[in-house]
């Protein structure tokens, strides 16, 4: 590949600080003594970590007492829901958003397996999760109630002054994750009772979180995690000296950035918005707020991995880096009233500190290109240099079906200069029961049609109508020449299967 890659993936995670990385190298190299031993090196251990504490504990304006070290904030999220919950006599009932990251979710949804009372507010007809919505499902029983400080896929920023008020008014406990508030803003941690993050959504390095808990009046918790305790950081098991003095080094030099980056940041928003805007790209997210470094935009008519297949040096995404399930369009964005198909046809570009702005205008330049090209194929349109030209020519007719009986009640056909595609099948219950496919094409393209054909027959219409070209093949694995066309036949096959479910 002779392009050079453009990184616009921050929110999923960002590249360690230089000055992270020579920090983590003395905790390394140097002090790499255990912070509980009683001597020479223990001792300049113990130093270098208690200094590395006082560092984070003073950038967020809190007793070092209230923090407690995670391997990230997955953790600290499970430390501080079931910490909570579990220590309850009293009161079962917790409160979370449907557009929560999966860690709070799925925490959420392992407490009510338990047999925890779990509330998941969805947001309203605007989309919008309020703190009207948390003070109308409190209950005697509510004891915590969770929400987002930033979202991760949308960047929505989510009114916490106003949850603080609620919370307090009603003496519930308010946990959030600021995973994705840190990077941008100073937090305000007294608005809060408990708040999770991780080191490397703020350059720092992978495998440390912090879990902030505010120390009076005392929050009683259950212990998660078993094992033996140090006198630091509240943390269970042996301190990992280097990763702690990365995130101290990291945090340390937040403060530096956050107003250069979110004037950066604005400005390169509204250059992107307005060079996609003639395609009908619009922005996803539907708080008051939103976090002009997350950017999650809609094009229409275009797939988000197809998008990415056809720039694949510009690394973005399609959401969240952590969804197990790629298959799936975004839950965010479905529980914020966007459609599946809306959904599949958006992706996530976050920006960062490391992105030069000729490399910034470079990514948006070959996005105008791509998503133009991609919308011609889209519409059916022959424009200039769209598809490749195909040189090796095959006839097919692919035998996947005993043709005894067989009565056709849908035939679709698609003819171009470098293709010729008929698909004729027989639907019962909703279900493909017989497929005749004709085909001429060349041998990439007979061997693609050939996979597809053995995944679609005798499947639901379902499957035709989200089928997609990775559940045959990986995008580099595909001809360059050869995939402009296998996206055409992609939604080819999308359509067929719209057109037999509404038929």
């Amino acid at each position: 590949m002779d392009q050079k890659i453009i990184y616009l993936d921050y929110a999923a995670t960002t590249p360690p600080a230089h000055e992270v990385v020579e920090h983590m190298m003395l905790g390394l190299n140097t002090v790499w003594g255990n912070a509980s031993s009683e001597h020479m090196y223990g001792y300049a251990a113990n130093h270098y970590v208690e200094e590395s504490l006082q560092t984070i504990s003073k950038f967020l304006g809190v007793e070092q007492s209230c923090l407690t070290l995670t391997n990230g904030a997955t953790e600290s999220i499970n430390l501080a829901l079931k910490g909570v919950m579990r220590a309850q006599t009293a009161k079962k009932h917790m409160i979370a958003i449907t557009t929560e990251h999966k860690a709070t979710l799925n925490t959420a949804q392992a407490l009510a397996q338990e047999g925890f009372d779990v509330t998941f507010l969805a947001p309203n007809e605007n989309g919008q999760i309020t703190a009207e919505m948390f003070e109308a499902a409190i209950t005697p029983e509510t004891a915590l109630m969770t929400s987002l400080w930033v979202n991760n896929e949308t960047g929505d920023v989510y009114d916490i002054p106003a949850l603080s008020e609620v919370a307090r008014k009603h003496k519930v406990l308010l946990h959030v994750d600021a995973t994705q508030a840190l990077p941008h803003f100073k937090i305000d941690l007294s608005l809060v009772d408990l708040a999770s993050f991780t080191a490397h959504k703020i350059y720092g390095p992978k495998g440390i979180g912090v879990l902030y808990k505010r120390d009076f009046p005392k929050i009683p918790m259950a212990q998660v995690l078993d094992g033996a305790k140090t006198e630091l950081g509240n943390h269970v098991g042996t301190l990992a000296n280097h990763q702690i003095m990365g995130l101290a080094r990291a945090v340390k030099l937040l403060s530096s950035h956050y107003g250069k980056e979110q004037t950066q940041n604005e400005q390169r928003l509204e250059y992107l918005m307005k060079a996609l805007s003639p395609f009908g790209v619009t922005r996803n997210g539907k708080e008051n707020q939103l976090m002009p470094a997350i950017i999650n935009i809609h094009v229409p008519d275009v797939y988000g991995e197809t998008l990415m297949a056809a720039v694949p040096y510009l690394c973005f995404s399609r959401g969240s880096a952590c969804n197990s399930d790629e298959t799936l369009p975004s839950h965010v964005l479905t529980e914020l009233g966007y459609s599946n198909k809306h959904a599949r046809e958006s992706v996530r570009i976050s920006l960062g500190r490391n992105l030069l702005e000729y490399d910034f205008k470079r990514a948006v330049n070959d996005l105008v290109k791509s998503i133009d090209q991609l919308q011609r194929i889209a519409h059916a349109e022959r424009g200039e240099n769209v598809l490749p030209a195909i040189h090796v020519k095959g006839d097919i007719n692919l035998k996947l079906l005993d043709r005894f009986n067989f009565q056709e009640n849908n035939a679709f056909e698609l003819k171009r200069d470098d293709v010729e595609l008929s698909i004729k099948a027989l639907v019962q219950e909703d279900q493909v029961a017989k497929l005749s496919i004709g085909l001429q094409g060349s041998p990439y393209i007979l061997w693609f049609m050939n996979e597809a054909a053995n995944l679609l027959r005798q499947q639901p219409l379902e499957t035709w109508v989200n089928f997609r070209m990775n559940q045959v093949c990986e995008t580099m694995e595909t001809p360059q020449n050869e995939l402009r066309l296998v996206m055409i036949i992609e939604k080819f096959i999308r359509d067929c299967g719209s057109a037999m479910k509404e038929g």
